[in-house]
């Protein structure tokens, strides 16, 4: 689209005009002009960006010029777009430190495009989600952790200065921070969660205990028992756990989840309008111990659960895979707003259950128990 200043009668063009109907503009605050339609499509934009190195505007105001690679300047959301009713033409009122009549053509060649319907097979889903888990393993494989051998049990108060500082770790996305450390001693793995940027801290409103990851705040481990396991795994195996703590009737809970497992079943089918996914053991924990501890925007998580009822023994030397991550509800409490977690950034997806529960250990990063 071409800009050219200075039209020969402003009077003619002027007068009798009305605000254009079928497109508008909206300025940015580095000199550049956007065109949409009203229905909110893209046709152009105007004038060039500050900070890319603009045309000089020129000396003489003369009738012609061309305008389109000047800019509008830093700061600017001024300008009148309209059309004359006479010419039906479009004009612009701008200028950096001018008033200029600008003439925009080439709104009379502009037709919309006739839309068309695209497929995509679950498989083809599937093969995307695959190659996002790829790329994003590379970054998963460089976190590592320790878990530390507690001297003593910790006292499970929800006060966190029991354990050391240098076994935390910290992760962060937007508004929203977590920190956590995760400790053993002969009988329980005790878990630490410190959470920040939530307006409203650890509410759940999910009504099925099995699905408390999709309903509200909750945080999680997700671990790799098994240290002779394949470390490159895309799948789970018999062994790799995850263990959800969150809120169910206004209580702490946890439930244990074995996507693959020796020993009973007892399977949970999460569904979706295009794909499932099967648990082959979910579990709520009666000898979890658990506080929450909330305040201002954030909460605490202190918990204890016997390493016989994770079918986990961690050793010394070995090298285990583990993710921690927090799901952070919505302002209502009864939905989830984000997955955010240490290892896994490919966590974006809140709205597919069957993949909010799925396992993606190539993604986790590695612990060390020391």
């Amino acid at each position: 689209m071409t800009l050219y200043a200075w039209a020969k009668d402003a009077a003619d063009v002027v007068g009798n005009s009305t605000s254009a109907t079928i497109y508008f503009s909206t300025a940015t605050p580095v000199g550049r002009l956007y065109l949409m339609t009203t229905d909110g499509l893209l046709v152009a934009s105007v004038f060039s960006d500050s900070r890319l190195g603009a045309d000089p505007w020129p000396n003489e105001p003369r009738r012609g010029t061309p305008l389109g690679g000047v800019t509008m300047g830093s700061e600017w959301f001024g300008g009148h777009f309209f059309k004359s009713n006479k010419t039906e033409e479009y004009y612009l009122i701008a200028g950096f430190n001018a008033y200029n009549l600008i003439k925009l053509n080439g709104f009379k060649s502009l037709k919309a495009i006739k839309g068309s319907s695209i497929s995509v097979a679950a498989k083809e889903l599937r093969a995307a989600e695959i190659l996002l888990q790829k790329r994003a393993a590379q970054t998963a494989a460089r976190n590592t952790l320790t878990i530390a051998r507690a001297a003593a049990a910790p006292a499970i108060d929800g006060k966190l200065d029991e354990y050391a500082k240098e076994s935390f770790v910290e992760w962060a996305a937007g508004p929203y921070r977590a920190r956590a450390a995760l400790a053993i001693d002969a009988a329980n793995l005790y878990l630490a969660y410190d959470v920040q940027g939530d307006s409203n801290p650890m509410v759940n409103g999910g009504k099925d205990v099995n699905q408390l990851f999709i309903t509200g705040d909750s945080v999680d481990v997700q671990l790799g028992a098994n240290p002779d396991a394949d470390a490159k795994r895309t799948e789970p195996v018999v062994g790799d756990i995850r263990l959800l703590i969150s809120v169910y009737d206004g209580e702490p809970v946890a439930v244990l989840y074995r996507w693959k497992t020796a020993g009973k079943k007892n399977p949970a089918t999460f569904l979706c309008s295009w794909r499932s996914c099967e648990v082959e053991s979910v579990e709520v924990l009666k000898d979890a111990k658990i506080v929450v501890t909330r305040g201002g925007a954030g909460y605490v998580v202190e918990a204890a659960v016997p390493l016989s009822t994770l079918g986990c023994s961690p050793q010394a030397g070995k090298s285990y895979k583990v993710d921690i991550g927090v799901i952070y509800s919505d302002a209502k409490g009864d939905n989830r707003a984000a997955r955010v977690y240490w290892a896994n950034k490919a966590t974006g997806l809140t709205s597919d259950v069957p993949g909010e529960i799925m396992a993606s250990p190539s993604l986790w990063g590695t612990a060390r128990t020391e």
